[in-house]
């Protein structure tokens, strides 16, 4: 049965500090960040993602990098992820005045999304209305579209899924001018000048894939070998690769942006320099283009141990799906809205997954989707006290495993 896509229009306001890597001379500068959700029990090979070009100065220049982990951390957690792996990120650059525009496409395995962002207005913070379109045969579909109103100094994330159901965000960070973030950004390191004279010649004569420039389509891919050294130690994660392919589609120039070890860095360069793509073309002229690979690397030990806690929590269940009604509740306590999310006006709907017993009282309760962890502990705390009608399967009680959505709705 396909899964219906859905969209997730849940804020998470996260008090990071905010920086810039220069000032502007634009509006108002975002940074747009794209990721990828792994969710309990899904097993992937080593895979890839073409993406919109990412400067690699992000986090050579850039110590605290926006608080990644942090944030990578708080999304895994919220949404009751195995892990998340950021895809690509790339900074936004608002017109001179208000009420301007910006777009941005970026490619998950061959499907195109592309990010339209207003600006409604500024005072003092940013209204903002966001579309997100998955092209389809050349035909865009959206598939989030939405406001958010973001100060400088929060970050706004939004999670939709694709048609195989697989989880997506997008988060947003006001990065400048220095007047629209507090605190001001911090003076750039010693090492500055190096950086940017080595960035502006991998860039030199290069059209780079931002905004409106989509990323180039991949005619050949080499798969990347897993290094069986990097299996022994147990070395996994994501390595993001800043890639310029010449005026025939070739690679030429590989720089590596992130990587959790040399191992996989070595392995996905090896791969990526043998792929080939569509030459670029600006006005009927092929160009270089400069743009981002990520490449993924999983061990089959990790998911293999998420599989079996999944198995562990339906094993001896029936599931309320399709004909199977979810019991019926006969006992209710009602959540109690944390003070914290109320002052930091954080709302929305908690989703749970919940196996009651035999008897019909709650024993297991997972995170299925949620706006904010202090939402998420206060519907477990409130749901592990209701009471179900037993279910009964040929005349015997069983366990039974069904949703639940508890609101959190400010007046």
């Amino acid at each position: 049965m396909s899964k219906k896509k859905f969209v997730w229009t849940l804020i998470i306001l996260l008090g990071f500090s905010a920086l810039s890597l220069q000032a502007s001379d634009s509006f108002l500068d975002i940074k747009l960040r794209v990721f990828e959700g792994i969710k309990e029990g899904m097993t992937e090979p080593p895979r890839f993602v073409t993406s919109s070009y990412l400067r690699p100065t992000l986090t050579a220049s850039i110590q605290i990098d926006f608080g990644l982990e942090k944030e990578k951390g708080h999304i895994q957690r919220v949404f009751n992820l195995k892990s998340v792996n950021l895809l690509t990120e790339a900074d936004l650059k608002f017109g001179t005045k208000e009420k301007s525009s910006v777009s941005h496409f970026f490619r998950l395995n061959g499907n195109e999304y592309k990010v339209h962002i207003m600006l409604l207005g500024w005072k003092n913070k940013g209204d903002f209305l966001i579309l997100v379109n998955e092209h389809i045969n050349d035909k865009p579909e959206n598939v989030l579209t939405t406001e958010m109103i973001l100060l400088g100094g929060n970050i706004a994330v939004f999670g939709f899924e694709d048609r195989k159901g697989k989880p997506y965000f997008l988060s947003f960070h006001i990065t400048g001018p220095k007047d629209k973030v507090l605190p001001p950004p911090p003076p750039p390191p010693p090492a500055r000048k190096k950086i940017k004279k080595e960035i502006a010649e991998f860039e030199e004569g290069a059209v780079r894939a931002v905004g409106d420039v989509k990323p180039p389509k991949l005619l050949k891919k080499v798969d990347p070998v897993y290094p069986e050294e990097a299996r022994e130690e147990g070395i996994s994660g994501v390595v993001l690769l800043s890639v310029r392919a010449d005026k025939e589609g070739y690679i030429e120039q590989i720089k590596i942006v992130k990587s959790p070890h040399e191992l996989l860095s070595k392995a996905s360069v090896e791969a990526v320099k043998q792929w080939k793509y569509q030459p670029m073309y600006i006005k009927d002229k092929p160009m270089p283009i400069i743009f981002t690979v990520t490449i993924s690397f999983k061990l089959e030990d990790e998911e293999k141990e998420k599989e079996e806690e999944i198995a562990g929590f339906e094993e001896g269940a029936v599931i309320a799906e399709g004909d199977v009604k979810p019991p019926k509740l006969v006992k209710k306590i009602n959540p109690i809205y944390p003070d914290e999310a109320r002052k930091e006006g954080i709302e929305g709907a908690v989703i749970l997954k919940v196996r009651t017993d035999k008897e019909g009282g709650v024993e297991k309760i997972r995170v299925l989707e949620s706006p904010h962890v202090l939402l998420s502990h206060a519907a477990i705390e409130a749901v592990k006290q209701w009471k179900y009608e037993p279910m009964l399967k040929k005349g015997s009680p069983v366990p039974i495993i069904f949703t639940v959505t508890v609101s959190f709705k400010l007046k």
